[in-house]
C-alpha cells in the first residue's frame, strides 16, 4: 500500500578518518543494492556522538567534513548530511557541505536558524501513542 512517503537512507558513522567513511559508503552501497528498493531521498550521513568519543579518539573536527566526501564518493548515490546546529557551526565546514550535500538540520527553535533542505524540528510529536521526531522539507517534487 502506497501511503505517499518517500524513500531515503540514514547511515550513523563510527568512521574515525576518511578511509573508514569511504569503506562505510561502500559497504552502504552494497545494503542498499542488495535491498533493491527505490531511493527517492539521499542517503543522509550523520557522524555527531553526544558522548565525546571522536574527542577520546583524537579526532580533530576538520576531519568530519573531509569524511563526510569520503563517505559520498564511497558510495555514489545522491548524497546528504545530517547534523544538529551545534555539529554545523563548530564541527563541519557548512559552506563546503551546502554546496554538495542535502542538508538536513536537526534544530528544535521556532525556525532553522541554518539554510537546509530537511529542518528536523521537534522530537516530542506524537504519532497515535508513539513519540517521534518531526520535519519539514523544503525539497521540490
Amino acid at each position: 500500500m502506497n501511503r505517499g512517503f518517500k524513500v531515503g537512507a540514514y547511515w550513523y558513522s563510527y568512521a574515525l578518518d576518511a578511509d573508514a567513511a569511504r569503506r562505510e559508503g561502500e559497504y552502504c552501497r552494497e545494503i542498499i543494492d542488495a535491498w533493491g528498493g527505490l531511493l527517492e531521498l539521499p542517503v543522509f550521513y550523520d557522524q555527531e556522538d553526544a558522548d565525546g568519543w571522536r574527542d577520546r579518539n583524537g579526532i580533530d573536527y576538520s576531519q568530519c567534513t573531509d569524511m563526510c566526501d569520503a563517505f559520498a564518493d564511497g558510495h555514489g548515490l545522491r548524497a546528504g548530511v545530517y547534523a544538529n546546529y551545534d555539529w554545523f557551526t563548530n564541527r563541519l565546514d557548512f559552506g563546503h557541505l551546502k554546496d554538495r550535500y542535502v542538508i538536513w538540520l536537526a534544530q528544535y527553535n521556532y525556525q532553522p536558524d541554518l539554510q537546509c533542505d530537511i529542518w528536523q524540528y521537534s522530537d516530542k510529536e506524537w504519532f497515535g501513542d508513539q513519540k517521534l521526531d518531526a520535519d519539514i522539507s523544503y525539497m521540490e517534487g
